[in-house]
C-alpha cells in the first residue's frame, strides 16, 4: 500500500484511495473450498494477505454447537474460529468507515449496497465460533491455565478435537480490535471503556468445558467465551470458512 495525504478520491478505473492509502480496485482471485460462491465469501486479510475467505452471511441457523460444526464439515466449509472471525469482523467495519477496504473471493472490491449488507450481517450477528476450552495438558500450561480447543472432524458421532495452550489475551473488559493475538483474541484494552462500533468489543474470560459466541447489535459486540454448547434457537448461527491458497496477486497493494 502507498499511503497518501487524502482522505477517499477515485484514482482512475484501476485504483481507489481510501483513508490515504491506494488500493487495487480488482485483485486476483482466490482459489476457495468447492461449494462455496466467490461472490458471496469475503476475503480476510492478514498483514495484508488473504488465505481465506467467510461467508458474507450468518447461516446454519437453530443448531447446537456440534450439530452445527459437524454440518460445515459436510459442506466442506469449516465454521469460522475466533482467528478468522475478529479479523473480519474488523476489516468489515473498517471498510464501512472508509478507512479500509472489502473484497470477495473472485478478487472484487465489496461496496455500496454489497457492503451494507455484509456490515448489516456482522454487526448484527448471534453466532457460534468454533473454539472452546478446556484445563491445560501437564507440561503445556496456557493462559488461565486452559487450552483452547477446536473441533477438526467426527469420528462418528464423537467430534474429533485438536488443540493448543491459549495465548494470553485481555479478558472482562472493552477490548480495542486492532491488536489480536494469533489465536484471534484480543490483547489491548480499548483506552474508553464503552462501545464503539467495530474498534470496541467486550471480552469474557473463557471457562474450561464452555465455548465461544460473538454477539452485535446497535449498542454492543462481545466476545462470550463461557457459553453451552448444548444451546440453539432460531437465531443462532455460524460464519463458514472457505479455504484457499494464497497466490502473490490476492495481497493487497
Amino acid at each position: 500500500m502507498i499511503r497518501l495525504n487524502r482522505r477517499r478520491v477515485e484514482v482512475d478505473g484501476s485504483k481507489i484511495i481510501v483513508d490515504g492509502y491506494e488500493y487495487d480496485r480488482k485483485l486476483g482471485d482466490l482459489p476457495i473450498s468447492e461449494g462455496a460462491s466467490p461472490g458471496e465469501y469475503a476475503l480476510v486479510f492478514i498483514n495484508d494477505e488473504a488465505r481465506d475467505a467467510l461467508s458474507m452471511q450468518q447461516q446454519l441457523n437453530g443448531l447446537k454447537f456440534y450439530p452445527m460444526n459437524r454440518r460445515a464439515l459436510e459442506q466442506g466449509l469449516p465454521l469460522a474460529r475466533v482467528k478468522d472471525f475478529t479479523p473480519f469482523h474488523r476489516n468489515v467495519n473498517l471498510a464501512l468507515q472508509e478507512k479500509g477496504v472489502l473484497y470477495d473471493a473472485s478478487g472484487n472490491l465489496i461496496n455500496g449496497e454489497r457492503l451494507a449488507e455484509v456490515g448489516n450481517a456482522v454487526n448484527n450477528a448471534w453466532v457460534y465460533l468454533n473454539d472452546g476450552y478446556k484445563q491445560s495438558t501437564p507440561g503445556n500450561k496456557g493462559f488461565l491455565d486452559l487450552d483452547l480447543v477446536h473441533v477438526a472432524g467426527f469420528d462418528g458421532e464423537k467430534p474429533i478435537v485438536e488443540h493448543q495452550p491459549l495465548e494470553e489475551c485481555v479478558v472482562d473488559c472493552w477490548a480495542d480490535t486492532e491488536e489480536v493475538n494469533e489465536q484471534g483474541y484480543y490483547t489491548k484494552k480499548a483506552p474508553i471503556q464503552k462501545f464503539e462500533q467495530g474498534k470496541t468489543v467486550y471480552v469474557w474470560e473463557p471457562l474450561a468445558g464452555r465455548v465461544a459466541r460473538f454477539s452485535a447489535g446497535s449498542f454492543w459486540a462481545f466476545l462470550n467465551c463461557l457459553r453451552n454448547p448444548l444451546y440453539s434457537v432460531a437465531s443462532l448461527g455460524g460464519f463458514l470458512r472457505a479455504e484457499g491458497t494464497a497466490p502473490e496477486n490476492t495481497r493487497r497493494k
